[in-house]
């Protein structure tokens, strides 16, 4: 795979990276992010549904695939991200009838293990 006009290949750009700079890998996977253009296929889509957005994009004078982008642009600006937190006391949420290993005992088994 190359990247970007440079063509930097994601296997190039891991290798120059230490093995314990978890930032520098997150960074990479951001400007990896922007130089790529994803592309998303929707398959088995009802045939009324294809003919609305037709129709829908060429009253909007935009070709079938820009109006699909635009939708989904408008669709995703108005969701919120939750925040870590909330995240957090979902997770929380989920497991809490789990039985629970508290950090210190996993921290110790492993020191043990070594």
């Amino acid at each position: 795979m190359r990247l970007g006009s440079r063509g930097l290949s994601r296997k190039w750009i891991l290798a120059a990276l230490d093995r314990d700079s978890i930032y520098k890998i997150v960074d990479i996977n951001d400007l990896m992010e922007a130089m790529m253009a994803g592309n998303l296929h929707v398959h088995n889509l009802d045939d009324e549904l294809i003919a609305k957005l037709k129709r829908r994009a060429a009253r909007h004078g935009r070709s079938t695939e820009a109006e699909h982008r635009e939708i989904l642009r408008q669709a995703l600006a108005a969701e919120i991200e939750p925040s870590f937190d909330t995240l957090a006391a979902e997770l929380r949420e989920l497991t809490k009838r789990r039985k629970q290993t508290p950090s210190e005992v996993l921290l110790r088994e492993g020191r043990d293990e070594q």
